[in-house]
């Protein structure tokens, strides 16, 4: 019996009919207890990602030079550049799904419902797809992290322009790494594959000699989020924090939210606020991949702002050498730094249980008032 054989007659098992009943509302809260996965929630999810691919591939779409995002959590992000005002993006919306501009709600970033957005979002109902909520960005796509990237991707083109260089990331950490015979560089970042770490791959000729992981050095990053990699954790974790009185860290519904599986941190003892939970003796914390992936060849990690100073080329070597505030080509080179990887609990009302479980540098990783520590162990 393969893994859907024994998920549809585990769920069989438990529903009135004995058979699941998709239009039935008992049947899908039996399937979500069993398996924390909210169909409605990935329906839709996944809708506000279609209907985002649908809107850069339309005539409209295509004439206004929209583009969509490739990479997993903005999926459901569309940019344009030619409208910016929010009558404007109603009406470009209604043209589209041939609805009327006034049934298209305009949504300020951090507004109900788009609480976790930086940039503004459209809800509408489609014949297509549904009640839809797509993002809309209107500035240059590729700020921040990515405009980071591209720097560093563009300017190791242009320094080869069409020949062999030789590159070097050379770090003030004393590590620096080389790669020989570069004839240029391409956005990897858009690759969405499992384990994958690079920004930027550098090729010689069609072959991938490196793969870079680019993080911005002033604005901070994440390591990884990895919510569906410790579900086991999380689900005892909840729990552990609902039913037990005497954990130090309860759950109360969130009011903000419209969903009641959405839940606020608390201290048991105090009844205040927690908004950060570091989880001491998590076993997996020694595992690479949350850094480096599963790239090959091994990604290697690049820490700083680029701009045009940072890049200095040796004609006689045909060498360009990339100064950078950090470089790490393995783990034990982050161990005890700033960036040393810890397992955090944080809020964020869009994920599971309205709970966010990251990987952190340990600089982000620091407590306030409202920060806590347990053990993996007391949980898991």
């Amino acid at each position: 019996m393969n893994l859907i054989d024994r998920v549809i007659l585990e769920w069989s098992y438990r529903t009135k009919k004995g058979y699941p009943d998709l239009n039935n509302e008992d049947d899908i809260r039996v399937f979500q207890s069993l398996f924390n996965i909210n169909l409605n929630e990935e329906i839709t999810t996944k809708n506000n990602i279609k209907a985002a691919q649908y809107i850069a591939d339309s005539p409209s779409g295509k004439e206004n030079n929209v583009k969509s995002f490739k990479t997993g959590k903005y999926r459901n992000r569309i940019n344009i550049l030619t409208i910016k005002d929010e009558d404007g993006l109603k009406k470009f919306i209604a043209n589209i799904f041939k609805i009327k501009p006034e049934d298209v709600a305009y949504i300020a970033a951090g507004g109900p419902g788009n609480e976790r957005n930086s940039v503004p979002a459209l809800r509408f109902d489609s014949k297509k797809f549904g009640e839809v909520l797509v993002n809309v960005s209107t500035g240059k796509k590729g700020t921040g992290g990515k405009e980071n990237e591209e720097k560093l991707l563009n300017s190791i083109n242009s320094l080869a322009a069409g020949g062999f260089i030789n590159v070097i990331f050379k770090g003030k950490n004393g590590v620096t790494h080389k790669v020989d015979n570069v004839t240029g560089a391409i956005d990897a970042s858009t690759n969405t594959k499992e384990g994958q770490k690079a920004d930027v791959q550098l090729l010689s000729n069609q072959n991938i000699v490196g793969n870079i992981s680019v993080k911005e050095y002033q604005n901070g990053f994440r390591w990884a989020s990895i919510g569906g990699k410790v579900s086991e954790f999380r689900k005892n974790f909840v729990n552990k924090s609902l039913n037990d009185d005497d954990y130090p860290i309860g759950l109360v519904p969130n009011p903000e939210s419209h969903r009641d599986d959405r839940y606020l941190m608390i201290d048991q003892n105090t009844k205040g606020r927690v908004t950060k939970i570091v989880v001491d003796n998590f076993p997996a914390i020694e595992d690479e991949k949350f850094m480096f992936g599963t790239d090959d060849p091994k990604t290697v990690i690049a820490i700083q702002d680029f701009n045009d100073s940072h890049f200095e080329f040796d004609n006689d070597s045909n060498t360009v050498t990339i100064d950078t505030q950090f470089v790490f080509t393995k783990k034990s080179q982050i161990d005890g730094s700033q960036y040393e990887p810890m397992f955090v609990i944080m809020q964020h009302k869009n994920q599971p249980y309205g709970l966010d479980f990251r990987i952190l540098p340990a600089y982000q990783s620091k407590l306030s008032s409202q920060g806590r520590t347990i053990d993996y162990n007391e949980v898991d």
